[in-house]
Parts: C-alpha cells; structure tokens; sequence
C-alpha cells in the first residue's frame, strides 16, 4: 500500500470512518493489555491507570472530546484495562479454589 502522506487528513468515507474507529478500539485494548501485562498484573497499579485516564477523559480538553478518535481509544483502553482487572480476579479466585 502507498502512503498517502497529506491525504490522511482528507475526509473518511463512513466505511472507512468505521474501519478507523475499530483499528482505535483495538488499539486502545492491545495497549491496556500490554500495560496489563508489562506490571505483571499489579492490581494497583492497573487501578490507577485507570483513575489516569478517567481524570484525562472528564476534563474533557483537547483531543479527549466525545467522538474524536484519541477519545475512542481511551474508551478501548479503559475498558481493556478493566479486562484485564476482571481475567486477574478470576485467575485468582480459581487459583485459591485449587
């Protein structure tokens, strides 16, 4: 494929807006699961990830407007960092049911 330089900042058809939008969402989650894993699942630390990010989000300044694309990647992350929240509670449940 050739790069399209300048023309990345022409206007999306909606198909094409539809693809963008989950290429961020997919993004945002694959970034919160690395985050996820990179501190070996620190419930901690995670959970202040997520106050980060939430604090950036009800600014509501810059890029972090409902519906630009940044925002539906913080959406994605938040929501794959609380993922992760979720697979580490149920590993440990079933780790202290062994």
């Amino acid at each position: 494929m050739e790069d399209r330089g300048t023309d990345d900042f022409l206007p999306m058809t909606p198909t094409v807006f539809a693809i963008f939008r989950e290429k961020c969402r997919a993004e945002g989650q694959h970034d919160a699961l690395v985050f996820a894993m990179e501190c070996q699942g620190d419930v901690g630390v995670i959970e202040a990830e997520i106050e980060d990010h939430l604090d950036l989000i009800s600014s509501g300044t810059g890029s972090s407007a409902p519906g630009a694309s940044p925002r539906i990647y913080q959406d994605a992350y938040i929501a794959g960092l609380r993922l992760a929240l979720e697979i580490i509670q149920r590993n440990t449940s079933d780790e202290t049911t062994d």
